[in-house]
């Protein structure tokens, strides 16, 4: 059982370093080669590396959290045994998880979209605004994906107005009959 217990903990500590050390090299390389990119690139391939950072980080940390957690498990040569109980419950929360993923993903996409309709609306009924402009709104997601059953993520940007808009990660939780937004991490505002 101890064996287990640090097995895990080594596990999930790499996830936590590992995500910290692909954070921070990715910073690194942004900063350190910002004027070089700026140069020839534009402000493009940096402002696409920073958007998915947080995912790049999590991504590193879950491979070397995994790493870690086999290299310890065949050192140690532990096995994990499971029943049928297990078993079935590990498939549960596959099917729920494979279920977010084809009808969570695309609710979560189409409330963020007509959130942002909703409130373009609202803001061509203001007789200060002069009315209907075109081009707007414009939404675009870039990613969706659940990260537990009946969670999801997503990274997506708004414009409702000229200066009105903002792009960033959304954590919201999916229920059969909608959604709820849990969190909004802005990376940008206008």
């Amino acid at each position: 059982m101890k064996a287990k217990l640090i097995c895990s903990a080594l596990g999930l500590g790499g996830l936590i370093v590992g995500s910290a050390v692909v954070y921070v090299a990715v910073v690194l390389v942004l900063f350190v080669t910002d004027e070089y990119i700026k140069s020839d690139f534009g402000d493009t391939l940096i402002w696409n590396a920073s958007r998915f950072l947080p995912g790049m980080a999590i991504a590193g940390g879950l491979i070397s959290g995994s790493l870690l957690f086999r290299w310890y498990n065949r050192r140690k040569e532990i096995v994990w045994k499971s029943g049928p109980r297990t078993r079935i419950a590990a498939r549960v929360v596959l099917a729920l998880y494979l279920l977010t993923w084809a009808l969570g993903g695309p609710m979560v996409q189409s409330e963020n979209a007509q959130w942002a309709v909703n409130k373009w609306k609202g803001i061509c009924e203001n007789p200060d605004r002069g009315g209907l402009h075109s081009g707007f709104p414009s939404m675009r997601t870039y990613i969706t994906v659940p990260i537990l059953p009946f969670v999801v993520v997503s990274y997506h940007e708004y414009h409702i107005w000229s200066l009105a808009g903002a792009g960033g990660w959304d954590i919201q939780l999916w229920h059969v009959t909608g959604v709820k937004r849990l969190g909004f991490l802005a990376t940008w505002r206008s």
